[in-house]
């Protein structure tokens, strides 16, 4: 039986509002708790999430809240963490100095390895991107750009400044 994974990736801009913020948690909810319920451990549902705040953090936070969904966190330290078992390396340079592409070299890290997982072992695979309009960073496009060209699924929400989203 095949895994459903859930990529999500957001922009930290999202904390700067708290209306933003309980947008993308309702989202993340939601999208969690239908994650399909799996009692095998071989075939859970697993959300995977980078080491940001905001997004990533939120969906690690609602993940572990509702059991229904194990977790895998990639880290900026060159490590994976996941709900159980120890971590692992993600990069061949853990002990280099977090440089700024880190983020985006991380991010291209967990879509190639989320999207090698669909491949070789027929994962579900779906790739969920929270935008903020006024973020100056742009890694979630960047991350969703990257899992369009993998081939995975993906949704995008953006937040609508006037109270709305779409």
């Amino acid at each position: 039986m095949s895994r459903s994974i859930l990529l999500v990736c957001g922009s930290r801009a999202l904390t700067e509002r708290p209306e933003a913020e309980a947008w993308a948690r309702e989202i993340l909810w939601q999208t969690i708790l239908a994650l399909p319920r799996v009692e095998s451990p071989h075939a859970a549902s697993v959300v995977v999430v980078g080491d940001a705040s905001g997004p990533d953090a939120w969906a690690l936070d609602i993940a572990g809240q509702t059991a229904c969904a194990r977790w895998c966190r990639y880290a900026l330290d060159g490590y994976r963490y996941k709900t159980d078992g120890v971590p692992m390396s993600w990069s061949a340079m853990p002990a280099l100095p977090v440089a700024k592409a880190w983020p985006l070299v991380r991010n291209a890290v967990m879509v190639r390895e989320v999207a090698g997982l669909a491949r070789d072992f027929g994962d579900v695979v779906r790739v969920i991107g929270l935008v903020s309009p006024w973020a100056t960073t742009h890694g979630t496009e960047h991350t969703l750009g990257l899992a369009r060209r993998a081939g995975l699924p993906v949704e995008r929400w953006v937040y609508d400044t006037a109270g709305g989203a779409s």
